[in-house]
């Protein structure tokens, strides 16, 4: 297929990736593979088959640079004006590409195309079929901030990222400093800020669930090139694309309040427990201000907040009558009546739950909106630390 490149970076794959490979290369003009030095005789098979499929290029790296590094030098060899990557324990349907371009170039407006997909066992077995229809008409709306907003809040948009794409979208965004969770999903929201994303129902994407028993060390080696471990702390993305939804909603300051909103909750319920900077981040700005507050949970999270916030806390309030009128860190415990005797703001200590705890509050206890805090606060920026890569 002219004007596609299909690349697939590799790492260990021995067992599967002949069966990616032969997928692809009937489908593209070029089908780019890089091993990262594997040991498992990955780079033999891949030299066989290039020896036998012209546009078939193989790259071999001389040590492990990591995923991010490998995939950064695999899209430094694309020059067509449309790209697709799978894994390489994965694979694609017949025509998977022609339909998909063919749905591209038919909408100029969009800059992805992608498709069902089947996920599959080690041997091949189908385990369920993901149709990815449920809210697609969002990811094709006139209105970015609805596009953005709906494709942050359904995981399963995230499987997008093996659509056909314009290659200049991909390598606008693209960044080898990117940090490591988190990636696809932030480079996901910045192209559909470009575009739509179109569903092609015909074709289907095979993606292979991986059983791995990697240690933390062994992980973050296939990852990073080395065996350095990471904290997993989504903050940059969920700060990225809450600055993202700000400026594309910026003329519309009604509409910007409300995406905003539903995009802090949503990201308050999928990833608070993951988002260890916004936190302290958030924590560190309320302790620089001169208000008093009551903590609603007398849980795991608690303790971290109070440790922070430990001369500003009043009382602490739990739904737990077993904990009524006990003593938390020198804190007294009291049954959420006590709310509504009191105007000071709330910081709800349970990171996942904001948004359900918020609207019983609001609905049971009369309890006004102003006076509910989130211990994380995902309009605050927060840096890339290249030193985690």
């Amino acid at each position: 297929m002219k004007d596609v490149s299909i690349i697939i970076p590799a790492y260990n794959e021995a067992k599967f990736i002949e069966k990616a490979i032969l997928s692809a290369v009937s489908q593209a003009e070029f089908v780019i593979v890089s091993d990262n030095c594997s040991t498992d005789g990955t780079q033999e098979i891949c030299k066989r088959l290039a020896k036998e499929f012209s546009n078939l290029v193989f790259y071999e790296q001389e040590s492990n640079i990591g995923a991010i590094r490998n995939f950064e030098f695999l899209l430094s060899k694309i020059h067509t004006k449309y790209l697709l990557h799978i894994g390489a324990h994965d694979f694609i349907s017949e025509d998977y590409v022609s339909t998909l371009k063919k749905s591209l170039e038919n909408s100029p407006e969009a800059v992805v195309s992608y498709a069902p997909y089947f996920s599959i066992d080690d041997n091949g077995k189908i385990l369920d079929e993901n149709l990815l229809n449920e809210f697609s008409e969002k990811l094709v709306s006139a209105n970015v901030s609805e596009r953005i907003l709906a494709f942050t809040q359904n995981r399963s948009f995230i499987f997008t990222i093996f659509g056909l794409m314009k290659t200049q979208i991909f390598k606008k965004y693209f960044s080898p400093n990117l940090a490591i969770a988190g990636v696809d999903c932030l480079l996901l929201s910045q192209f559909i800020s470009e575009g739509i994303f179109v569903r092609v129902p015909e074709a289907r994407f095979y993606r292979r669930v991986i059983t791995r028993h990697d240690s933390a060390e062994e992980y973050m080696k296939r990852i990073t090139g080395n065996a350095q471990t990471i904290q997993y702390d989504l903050s940059y993305m969920c700060s990225q694309q809450f600055e993202l939804l700000k400026s594309k909603s910026k003329n519309n300051l009604e509409e910007q309040q409300r995406v905003l909103n539903d995009f802090s909750l949503s990201m308050q319920s999928m990833h608070g427990n993951f988002c260890h900077r916004s936190l302290d981040e958030t924590l560190n700005k309320l302790s620089q201000t001169d208000e008093k507050y009551i903590l609603y949970g007398a849980g795991t999270d608690s303790s971290y907040i109070m440790n922070k916030l430990y001369n500003k806390i009043l009382f602490i309030v739990d739904n737990d009558i077993n904990k009524h009128n006990t003593i938390k860190d020198g804190i007294e415990i009291k049954s959420l009546t006590a709310l509504t005797q009191s105007s000071d703001r709330i910081i709800i200590s349970l990171l996942n739950r904001f948004e359900l705890i918020s609207k019983t509050l609001i609905s049971e206890y009369n309890i006004n909106p102003s006076r509910l805090v989130s211990p994380i606060d995902f309009s605050i920026k927060i840096d890339i630390d290249s030193s985690i890569i």
